[in-house]
């Protein structure tokens, strides 16, 4: 009776610890799950993938009267979410603003965890968010998205260059 009672409180042990430790780590979106989710919220998506392998959908934001090309996508491991909105394209010649990119570095502190960024190839800036790839619900993600949005409307001042008001076009004053 004795061995058969340990060998009950072994399997409720071992039975337990696997139960929490699958709890502990939770659910984690793969690229066909993020897709279904990301259209279960209402986004048509476009998929195309890089020679990585990573797959990226790209998806509109449609908070007001905007319309904002935004693009969601696992990090090669899975184990983050990455989303951006694409932002307008700096023109050919035009100079930065050197107060703006101050002040677009003193909100990447206060709008973490979202920041800015900005890649040459392109001459575009972004706003970035990395989303831990853990326990991600629909309404997490429509949260975050909604989000995203919210900053790229409210931060307009920083990013289009067409409201920099000390960044002419190269060669002119």
């Amino acid at each position: 009776m004795r061995i058969s009672v340990r060998i009950v409180l072994v399997c409720a042990c071992l039975l337990f610890s696997s139960v929490a430790m699958r709890a502990q780590s939770g659910t984690t979106l793969t690229p066909e799950s993020l897709k279904t989710m990301l259209e279960n919220l209402g986004y048509t998506t476009t998929a195309s993938t890089s020679s990585e392998g990573v797959v990226t959908y790209e998806i509109k934001l449609t908070p007001e009267d905007w319309s904002i090309d935004t693009d969601v996508n696992l990090s090669k491991d899975q184990s983050n979410i990455w989303m951006w909105a694409n932002l307008t394209k700096i023109p050919d010649g035009q100079l930065f603003d050197p107060d703006t990119l101050l002040q677009m570095l003193t909100e990447n502190d206060s709008m973490g965890p979202f920041f800015f960024s900005y890649t040459t190839t392109s001459r575009r800036f972004f706003i970035n968010l990395a989303l831990a790839n853990q326990n991600v619900t629909p309404a997490k993600m429509r949260s975050e998205l909604d989000a995203l949005s919210a900053n790229v409307v409210r931060t307009q001042n920083l990013w289009d260059p067409s409201k920099w008001k000390n960044a002419p076009l190269a060669g002119t004053k």
